[in-house]
């Protein structure tokens, strides 16, 4: 389960002078850091949804068709399998905090059973289960059906500030430069229960996730629109989780540039080409992805 309104200026830079505008920048990031960013990261809690119990009720029920050996002892159903689906959907976009606390949960639960056991299992992990269902519903479906369903935000938005600071591992022991980008809400396609528009999101992501993908400095611009998968992602004192980009692949960017009515995919992940007219992407999205 450990497997994230400034801006007028920045639409006139070209007219300030540099130093100016240095300035200015400094002050719309203090100003983007504290009070106006209206979704703070929340912390876990021990209180979960209808959603979330109902769901893992379901992932306790279908464990009783797994045998340690043999795998799956039954053959699920198309109904069975979107019945999961939707209910995998639903904890995760109404209650994506408690969806990766109660997981957790569950997961320590199993770990002690294990050790208590001399490290031989006697049931199946519960995450095995939904990682299983989910490979069988991306077959009955599409790959990107299962992984779409697995994002909790779709949001897009215009980058009005950055700031680069350092995040430290209590778990690995390692300090690893981080990122920050602020973000102004203008279309929120899934999570409105979270987010609004003209909203600012604090979005985070560490240079070392982009290692073999791009320059995330040159790619993410402050002014540049972006259409952003996004999740909470739980970090180091295993309580904080923070506002992060979700990669639909391992060649993924995390955020898709939206320019002239167009939307740039550079991976092309969803099969569908790498510009495409943005009004129609999001209509595919919402038509494919969106189940409430």
């Amino acid at each position: 389960m450990k497997s994230i309104q400034c801006c007028f200026f920045l639409n006139v830079r070209r007219f300030i002078p540099s130093g100016v505008f240095l300035i200015l920048s400094a002050l719309t990031l203090l100003s983007c850091k504290s009070e106006n960013i209206t979704q703070p990261a929340p912390v876990s809690t021990e209180i979960y949804s209808f959603e979330v119990i109902d769901f893992y009720k379901t992932v306790e029920q279908y464990s009783q068709f797994f045998d340690i050996k043999s795998g799956f002892t039954k053959t699920f159903s198309k109904e069975e399998l979107r019945d999961f689906a939707r209910k995998y959907y639903l904890a995760k976009a109404n209650d994506p905090i408690g969806y990766e606390t109660y997981g957790y949960k569950l997961y320590q639960a199993w770990m002690d059973e294990l050790k208590a056991n001399g490290m031989k299992p006697t049931r199946v992990e519960p995450g095995t289960v939904t990682v299983l269902l989910l490979k069988q519903i991306g077959k009955l479906y599409s790959p990107q059906f299962s992984r779409m369903i697995d994002v909790p935000f779709f949001v897009c938005g215009k980058i009005i500030a950055k700031e680069d600071t350092i995040s430290t591992d209590t778990t690995l022991h390692i300090t690893l430069r981080q990122t920050n980008l602020f973000i102004q809400v203008d279309e929120v396609i899934k999570g409105n229960k979270f987010f609004k528009v003209n909203d600012t999101l604090k979005i985070i992501y560490m240079d070392l996730w982009y290692s073999y993908v791009l320059n995330p400095a040159a790619y993410f611009t402050v002014g540049k629109r972006f259409f952003f998968p996004l999740w909470y992602r739980l970090f180091a004192d295993d309580s904080t989780y923070l506002l992060a980009m979700y990669y639909l692949e391992e060649e993924s960017p995390g955020g898709y540039p939206i320019e002239n009515g167009r939307i740039l995919i550079p991976e092309d992940y969803f099969g569908l080409g790498k510009d495409l007219s943005w009004p129609e992407f999001k209509e595919y999205v919402k038509t494919n992805f969106i189940l409430d």
